[in-house]
């Protein structure tokens, strides 16, 4: 999904997968926003719409995402929606000689 401003601008992009109807959840995936305007409210406003869709929408029970360890700025966003850690997977994606947590 792209997410637009009020002049129907572009301002990020984020996917829903891996709905599972039977555990009633959806996770979200590769929430990206404009590195120009980053800082603004644009995510958090984002994560918090996205969420509400898919309670009132889609009728999930549970909305899932990760982050990775070293995105503090975008962790710090995401808590700020309400949603809370639950655990945490250490060196678990490998890039180049770095293995990041998430």
């Amino acid at each position: 999904m792209t997410a637009l401003n009020e002049e129907g601008t572009p301002v990020g992009h984020f996917l829903m997968r891996m709905a599972d109807y039977q555990y009633e959840s959806v996770h979200l995936g590769f929430i990206i926003v404009d590195s120009q305007i980053r800082g603004q409210g644009y995510g958090k406003e984002m994560v918090s719409l996205v969420i509400r869709y898919a309670f009132d929408i889609l009728k999930v029970k549970r909305v899932t995402l990760s982050v990775f360890d070293n995105n503090l700025s975008a962790h710090s966003c995401y808590k700020a929606t309400g949603i809370v850690d639950e655990k945490y997977n250490e060196g678990i994606f490998q890039y180049g000689n770095d293995k990041w947590g998430q």
